[in-house]
Order: structure tokens, then C-alpha cells, then sequence
């Protein structure tokens, strides 16, 4: 473990206990309030403050008085899902409830409003170091988002698995479907306590045993007060070369008098990073990194997320701008979506690059919806719509492909297959939409995991540069209702799907038929899934 193997420059007689890197800081704090009162002496003190470090047997409060009596089993239902899956990961973690609790969960109908916006936060943690009240405070809204929604299952569900995570140690992440990624709006997908998560548990738990051992030995500590900073502060690289490895690197510096333990996360798998280490007070470490540039076209912005053990800083995001030449464009004048009628459809595209490295393509095919293409050189001028581009002069090659009529109503996606002598890039793959008809995105609505609350999701109609009418939107269902709204020119409409929240328990099969004024497709019919729990 981390803790045991790290000890502070000051040396092993005094050797305050090292935490690992994404714990919160209320975790650090309590750790120094013991080592605090080491140093001074005041072992009694000590004894006392270790009230404030996480137990696995946790007792827990549960006021429900605020939330509607009808969703209140809901709740409890969803509260016990949360704690089993603590335990399933955790064996040692086991939440009763009881009198004297070390966490309190309480419901507001709506908490304030998030910085800079109208939505109301989705939960308000409050740490006390007073050993009479809770060590921690949970408090969950009832609502969410902006439009107000009433909280989902699932979002309950990951707000309770976080409050957990939260008192015991973890920092709030911005890894999303972690037990600590979260946000204050519905949450679609139930969190889970990830690997990295239980390591940092089982580390926090080395450290808090080597600490009682030192309060029961009376060992004199010098707080760990681990403090980083890093530079640059942002890195932007470019033009080069699509295809080319761009290599970068951030200085982390120890200002503090305990060894940094950091961990190095790009948000792109087309990044490669040193994974992590440890710096020691007064040292520095380089974060290597390597950029893949083989998918990316003109401009990329992403960052590297870097996870320490500084209280002030258990994460911070570097910006990562590069800005690739392409090495190729496929241009499509008419769109990515075609309306293919009977008969098919003949259309032109061109497979663009720079002037001073062109490539040749030795075969064209088309894969998945039926029809045929060839290619030939080509030098013109041409608009590049999907960046904002003006018409200019440009070379390459033109694609001329037919197109035939989609079998069924809805999108049929046309692969183009094409094989190059270019090293870096022997086969390129473009795909194109061939469109009958109107087409529903998605084909159908899974409405997921249901309970008794409301469930809203939505949907689009769409039939690109051909307007049409929605005369009538209906369900089968009476716990669904449906209303359709144009967003697009008539071209393209929403559809609103409202659960009322008031089906049985089991599954939930419905159907929504929308009627529109085409002749050819008089009627649109939707399938509606979900699970009621």
C-alpha cells in the first residue's frame, strides 16, 4: 500500500502516515487534526479526533419526512440497492441504521442554485468535526434540472452511492459511472464503484491504521501537508500533420513537506501519459504524454486530468490544444443524410488533400446499403460545409456514387471502402446516409428502469430538406403520454414522451403511432419499452 511504503522527508521516527491520491479534503483534515495534536503532545486530543476518520460498520439516519409518502418505500428500496452494492464491492462496508449515526440522509424539495445557472443543485454534503451531531449530512433535492424534474431512481441511487464514497474519502471525480462521478442534473446510468476506488478505500484504511497506532503509542508526528503545483497551466501545439505523434510534458512540483502521490488520466485513449508516481516535498516530476494524431483533424481540445494527494487540488485539468493540417477530407455538398427515392439517387463526392502530400486511392467499394461508386482525380473549388470553410481551391479525388433505394422507411447507412498506397492510411471509410420516407431517432424508446415517478425522454422525426406535417401524435399506453413539436423548418420534429409514473410493477410494452399528411407514410408507429420496479 501507498502509506505504508511512503514516509516524509523529516524521517521514520516522525513519519506522519501518506494518503493516496483523490481522497477529499475533510479526509485530510481530520488526518491532520490527529497529527496535529501528536506533535504537540496532546495525546488525549488525538485519542479523541480519531472519532473523525471513516468506519466501515456505518450507522446511518434516514428523514424521509419531506419526500411524498407514496415514493417514500421507493426510496428505501433504492437506498438499500445503494448500500448492497457497497458491500458487494467492499465486503468490510456495512451500513445500519440507528441512533448516534456517522451519516445523515435528509430530503429538500429543491436546494439552491448551481454558480451561474437556474438549475438548483442535486445534493448539499456537510461535514462536522462536533462529535454530538453526524459526521457527515446528505442532502438530497427532490428535484432537478431546469425544467424542474422530479429525481429519477437512478439518480437517487448514484447520489446515495456518493454520499458513501464521500465519507469515506473520496473526492468528488469527474470520471463519470464512478461511485464519485456525479452531477446535479438526471443521471442516466447507475454509478459504479470502480477498482481504483476500492484501492483508494483500502489505502485510506492502511493509513488511518497506521495512524491509531501511532495516538496508541504516543508517537509525536509532524503533519503531512502535501502541496502541488504544476506548470504549464495549458499546452497548445500546431499546425502539424495529421497522422503525426505530438509529444508533450507537465511539470508537477512538490511546494509541501509530504510526498505528492499523483495519478495521470488523459480523456482520450488517443493519448498516452505517464501513469503516475510520487514526488517528494521540494522535487518535481515530468508527465509525459504522446498524442495520436491519426483521428484527428484540424482542431482537437482535450485534457489531462491529473489525481493527487493535495488536499487543495485532489484533481485539476490540464487544457491540451493541438491543431492538425488534414491529411484528408471527405466533402459530401449535399450532406451526410440523402433522400433516396425510387430508383435511387446519383451523387458526387470528394475525397480532398493538401496539395504537397496527395495520396492515390486504388479501389472504391460500397459497403452496407446497396450501390456502386467510382473515383477518378480532381482539382476545383469547393465549400468544406461540416468546418465552416468557404469555397476555395482545393485537389483530390471525386467519388461518384448511385445510391439505391433503402428497402424500409428510415436510415440505411452506405459505407464507402477505399484503399490508398499512403503507409499511415491504407484504407479510409466514409459513411453516408441513404433516407426513405421520415426516419425516427431512435427507432424505438427504452424508457429503462421505472418506478413512481415521473420519466420524461424524447425523440426525433426527421426527413432532411423535405418539410412534412405531424397531424396527430397518440399512445396505447395510459400511463404515457406524447406530444410532437417542430424544431427544424418542418423538416425535423421532437417528440416529447411523459411517464406518468403510475404503471405495475414488471415490464412496460406500449406503442406510439404518430400520423403525419405524407401519402407514403400516413402513419410512423414508435415501440415503448421500460421496467417497472
Amino acid at each position: 500500500m501507498l502509506a505504508l511504503a511512503c514516509l516524509l522527508a523529516m524521517g521514520q521516527s516522525t513519519a506522519a502516515p501518506i494518503l493516496p491520491a483523490g481522497v477529499n479534503a475533510d479526509l485530510h483534515r481530520a488526518f491532520v487534526l490527529v497529527e496535529e495534536a501528536l506533535e504537540k503532545g496532546q495525546f488525549d486530543e488525538a485519542k479523541a479526533k480519531l472519532a473523525l476518520l471513516p468506519r466501515t460498520d456505518i450507522v446511518f439516519s434516514w428523514d424521509d419526512s419531506k419526500v411524498p409518502a407514496n415514493l417514500r418505500p421507493e426510496f428505501r428500496s433504492t437506498r438499500e440497492a445503494a448500500f448492497k452494492l457497497w458491500n458487494e464491492r467492499i465486503p468490510e462496508i456495512k451500513l445500519v441504521e440507528g441512533a448516534k449515526p456517522q451519516i445523515k440522509f435528509s430530503f429538500e424539495k429543491e436546494l439552491a442554485k448551481l454558480p451561474d445557472s437556474d438549475a438548483p443543485r442535486g445534493i448539499a454534503l456537510f461535514f462536522s468535526e462536533n462529535p454530538a451531531e453526524p459526521r457527515l449530512e446528505s442532502v438530497i433535492g427532490l428535484t432537478r434540472g431546469n425544467p424542474a424534474e422530479n429525481i429519477s431512481n437512478i439518480s437517487l441511487f448514484n447520489e446515495i452511492v456518493f454520499t458513501v464514497g464521500n465519507y469515506l474519502g473520496l473526492a468528488a471525480s469527474p470520471f463519470p459511472n464512478s461511485a464519485s462521478g456525479r452531477h446535479d442534473f438526471q443521471m442516466p446510468v447507475r454509478s459504479m464503484i470502480q477498482v481504483h476506488e476500492i484501492n483508494l478505500v483500502g489505502s485510506v484504511k492502511s493509513a488511518e491504521d497506521q495512524l491509531r497506532k501511532a495516538v496508541e503509542k504516543k508517537q509525536r508526528l509532524t503533519p503531512a501537508r502535501p502541496k502541488v503545483t504544476y506548470d504549464p497551466d495549458k499546452i497548445e501545439r500546431g499546425p502539424v500533420l495529421q497522422g503525426t505523434p505530438v509529444d508533450l510534458s507537465v511539470q508537477l512540483n512538490n511546494v509541501g513537506n509530504a510526498p505528492v502521490s499523483f495519478r495521470a488520466i488523459p480523456d482520450c485513449s488517443c493519448i498516452a501519459a505517464t501513469p503516475g508516481g510520487l514526488t517528494p516535498p521540494g522535487g518535481s516530476s515530468l508527465v509525459k504524454l504522446i498524442i495520436n494524431t491519426a483521428d484527428i483533424a484540424n482542431d482537437f481540445e482535450k485534457h489531462l486530468i491529473v489525481v493527487t494527494n493535495d488536499p487543495d487540488r485532489p484533481y485539476f485539468r490540464v487544457p491540451l490544444h493541438i491543431r492538425t493540417i488534414p491529411r484528408y477530407r471527405f466533402i459530401s455538398p449535399k450532406g451526410s443524410v440523402l433522400i433516396v427515392d425510387e430508383g435511387g439517387l446519383d451523387v458526387d463526392l470528394f475525397l480532398v488533400t493538401p496539395a504537397e502530400y496527395p495520396f492515390q486511392v486504388n479501389s472504391v467499394e460500397v459497403v452496407g446499403n446497396p450501390g456502386a461508386a467510382t473515383i477518378e482525380p480532381w482539382k476545383g473549388e469547393l465549400a468544406d460545409p461540416e468546418y465552416n470553410e468557404p469555397v476555395k481551391p482545393r485537389q483530390g479525388h471525386r467519388i461518384k456514387l448511385h445510391l439505391d433505394e433503402p428497402q424500409v422507411s428510415g436510415r440505411s447507412a452506405a459505407t464507402l471502402v477505399l484503399k490508398t498506397d499512403d503507409e499511415k492510411y491504407p484504407e479510409l471509410r466514409y459513411t453516408i446516409f441513404a433516407q426513405k420516407g421520415i426516419a425516427v431517432l431512435p427507432a424505438s424508446a427504452y424508457l429503462g428502469e421505472l418506478g413512481q415517478s415521473e420519466r420524461k425522454a424524447s425523440m426525433v422525426l426527421s426527413r432532411p430538406t423535405r418539410p412534412f406535417k405531424i397531424e396527430k401524435a397518440e399512445c396505447d399506453s395510459a400511463y404515457i403520454s406524447v406530444t410532437a413539436e417542430p424544431i427544424k423548418d418542418e423538416t425535423e420534429y421532437i417528440l416529447k414522451i411523459v411517464y406518468n409514473g403510475k404503471a405495475p410493477i414488471g415490464d412496460l410494452r406500449a406503442m406510439i403511432t404518430v400520423t403525419t399528411n405524407e401519402p407514403k407514410q400516413k402513419t410512423v408507429r414508435i415501440p415503448v419499452m421500460g421496467t417497472v420496479r
